[in-house]
């Protein structure tokens, strides 16, 4: 059953999300299957709005930091 299916029938509840922090959000995002930890730091940052998530696996961000500080690979 896809993560869409979970939450119509209510197997899923995302307001519940908003009650815990960061490291519980991002447990019980990646529980779900497809969802890795990635996908959960992008589901905090743009979808619950916490500006204090900072994805250190996303690439765009590593290759960012490798032009700011002078480092090629």
């Amino acid at each position: 059953m896809g993560i869409a299916e979970k939450i119509v029938n209510k197997e899923i509840n995302l307001n519940l999300l908003y009650e815990k922090d960061d490291e519980e959000v991002c447990e019980e995002l990646t529980k779900l299957n497809g969802i890795e930890v990635w996908s959960a730091e992008m589901a905090m940052i743009f979808c619950m709005n916490r500006k204090n998530v900072f994805s250190f696996s996303d690439t765009a961000i590593k290759r960012a930091l490798k032009m700011i500080y002078g480092q090629r690979n």
